[in-house]
């Protein structure tokens, strides 16, 4: 029970005034108050205690951790989640850590998890109700946040719309549990969070979850800084979410000096705006980052109709993973400068949306990448030939330059990667990338290639196309005009020629076109490029135009109909004396 008064003191006004201490909060609740001398307490429990006086006016409140029936705890500065019962002995403690986060989001301050027996335990989601500026702190760096079982909401922590929070060496550990994720950022909210380390968030196969920061509103501003993040889904999900457009409300996010380890992928960076895609309302800046084993579900940096992403300076690398891509998906106006990949990847860059988190119909526009690898990569630029959504595989007004620290034979794009004013420069160490493999532009051929592509191995000229058959002899072959012109960049060329034929001679079935500038490497019939015919006869629905390698310096135009009573082309049966070819084609060489 109590103990003696500490000290009895006599007023100026003749009244006694005194303090009496207690073991515990038990006790201080049975004491007997005497306005007259006991109106001040001090308990001597290490974690709840501390110094009371009574307000007869409280006599009713009791919040578990500074008011206990009219005893009114005395302090200046934080509040210790510990005052309200909470051990961090690995129970769950929610109830009791949910009655600190009402107390302190509604008058506003500092709230602190100090060193704990085990961690502090909890089963479900804490509610940061109000919208007083708070600040949360973790003291003790050993001590961590766990969460026991999922929680209803899918969050461990969510926060009002319009909050101000400041975390300071947040410990969040969501155990591994699917589908769970950490600090949400509300709309309108601002979110400061310095050093810490958020850890085990991990994602079902839908992708739900998995993200220890998530922002899902609109109108945020997001600082983080010296904070790691370990064996998450997502360590940042930033996604501006809102149905309707206002300039008024973006998202901003600054990150310096953060570590990402084992994450499927560093960061998402998505517009969720299901009416805009004014990039407009995204503003995005991380500076000074590691990455380390990063990108097993398609890609280390994910974009959706992303803008104003700006990555300056980090590093990517991994002991072993090698992830579809190091950078997935589009984006607009954004830049990536001073950043150091040394992690293979199929390709170092892959416009083609990544599946369950792209809706993206947007261009690949206006960006600036400058990067340093030392990775193999069977592509610079990749881009899925079967997905429907190649009308906006633009790379628009996007300038690019890549270091291979390493010289190895890599592809510069795939067939369907198609540009518009886009500027290629590609080195190796300290020289210019030779001998590469590129493919560009040979299935959709209607924009041309690169404009300005630096290759040591680039050549353009000019070459005189023949006329042939798949059967017959040249006999009294005649033109009236011919002509043809070539860009090779690597083992591809590009072909555009023009052909029109005074006498086909003794020539039949399928179109050749020989005298090539350089030996086709084709084997088989595929879908290389375009043929625009005149003064031709075609029965039938139009089908399919093939182009496959005849000899070493011919290419052999298969033209298929459809239809009743369908013909084909062929010469004789469509191709005949005055009839004109306009070509663009390419082949990769042998």
């Amino acid at each position: 029970m109590s103990e003696l008064i500490i000290d009895k003191l006599t007023t100026r006004d003749g009244s006694n005034v005194g303090a009496i201490v207690v073991a515990d909060i038990d006790e201080l609740l049975l004491l007997n108050t005497n306005k007259e001398i006991n109106t001040t307490a001090i308990v001597k429990d290490s974690n709840r205690g501390g110094v009371f006086n009574y307000d007869g006016a409280q006599s009713g409140v009791n919040n578990g951790g500074t008011i206990f029936n009219g005893w009114v705890r005395q302090y200046d500065g934080a509040v210790n989640v510990k005052w309200f019962g909470v051990i961090g002995d690995g129970s769950n403690e929610l109830p009791l850590i949910q009655k600190a986060f009402d107390y302190i989001s509604n008058k506003g301050g500092e709230i602190q998890f100090t060193d704990a027996l085990s961690f502090y335990g909890i089963d479900d989601t804490i509610v940061i109700a109000g919208t007083a500026s708070i600040t949360v702190t973790w003291i003790d760096s050993g001590s961590y946040l766990k969460l026991l079982t999922p929680t209803a909401t899918g969050g461990i922590f969510k926060v009002a719309d319009g909050s101000d929070i400041i975390w300071n060496n947040p410990r969040i550990d969501s155990n591994n549990i699917i589908g769970q994720n950490g600090i949400g950022t509300s709309s309108n909210a601002t979110v400061t969070i310095f050093g810490g380390g958020l850890v085990n968030f991990k994602s079902a196969n839908d992708f739900t979850g998995g993200k220890p920061i998530a922002n899902d509103g609109w109108g945020a501003n997001i600082s983080i800084t010296g904070t790691k993040f370990s064996n998450c889904h997502s360590g940042l999900n930033l996604k501006r979410d809102k149905v309707t457009d206002s300039s008024d409300e973006p998202l901003n996010f600054v990150g310096t000096d953060l570590i990402f380890e084992n994450c499927d992928m560093v960061a998402y960076f998505g517009m969720k705006n299901v009416t805009s895609k004014n990039g407009s309302l995204m503003s995005i800046k991380i500076t000074n980052f590691i990455a380390l084993n990063c990108g097993d579900i398609g890609g280390v940096f994910v974009y959706d109709r992303a803008s104003n992403v700006n990555i300056l300076g980090g590093s990517i690398s991994s002991t072993g993973l090698a992830p579809d891509s190091i950078f997935r998906g589009r984006c607009s106006n954004s830049t990536i400068e001073g950043v150091t990949v040394n992690q293979s990847a199929t390709s170092l860059i892959d416009i083609d949306p990544l599946a369950n988190y792209s809706e993206d119909t947007s261009l690949m526009s206006g960006n600036k990448f400058n990067i340093v690898t030392s990775g193999t990569y069977d592509y610079i630029f990749k881009s899925d030939l079967t997905d429907s959504t190649y009308t906006y595989r633009f790379l628009n007004h996007t300038e690019i330059k890549v270091n291979l620290i390493n010289d190895v034979n890599t592809s510069i794009v795939t067939p369907a990667t198609r540009n518009g004013s886009t500027r290629l420069e590609i080195t190796s160490g300290v020289k210019k990338m030779s001998n590469v493999a590129s493919k560009f532009n040979a299935i959709y051929p209607t924009v041309a290639s690169f404009p300005d592509v630096i290759l040591e191995d680039y050549e353009t000229g000019t070459f005189l196309p023949s006329f042939e058959g798949s059967s017959g002899s040249i006999g009294s072959t005649a033109y009236n005009e011919r002509t043809g012109s070539y860009v090779r960049i690597g083992k591809m060329v590009f072909l555009n020629g023009f052909v029109n034929v005074s006498n086909v001679g003794s020539w039949a079935d399928n179109v050749r076109i020989g005298n090539l500038p350089f030996s086709s490497g084709l084997s088989g019939f595929e879908n290389q490029g375009s043929v625009e015919l005149r003064n031709a006869t075609f029965t039938g629905n139009y089908a399919n135009i093939e182009i496959g390698r005849a000899a070493s310096n011919k290419l052999e135009i298969k033209i298929t109909s459809s239809g009743a009573n369908s013909t084909g082309l062929n010469i004789g049966t469509g191709v005949s004396n005055g009839t004109t070819f306009i070509f663009s084609i390419a082949y990769k060489v042998a």
